[in-house]
């Protein structure tokens, strides 16, 4: 947990797989829900930011706000 706690970011490696089409919203929608928030529990919110790997090799990325 120290490590953690020192870190300044966090790599998160997804179970799930999301994909995204600029043409289908909800695909969008879906991607964009799980880069933010996740399962709830696999999100450090106090790093300054966490790069998201999907399992299909998708990559995202969440900001802390007031960085």
């Amino acid at each position: 947990m120290k490590c953690m706690e020192k870190s300044a970011f966090v790599v998160v490696l997804e179970e799930d797989e999301y994909d995204y089409s600029p043409d289908d919203p909800t695909q969008l929608d879906r991607f964009g829900r799980a880069m933010l928030h996740g399962k709830g529990y696999d999100r450090w919110y106090d790093k300054s930011f966490n790069v998201i790997v999907m399992k299909n090799g998708r990559i995202g990325f969440n900001a802390e706000h007031s960085w």
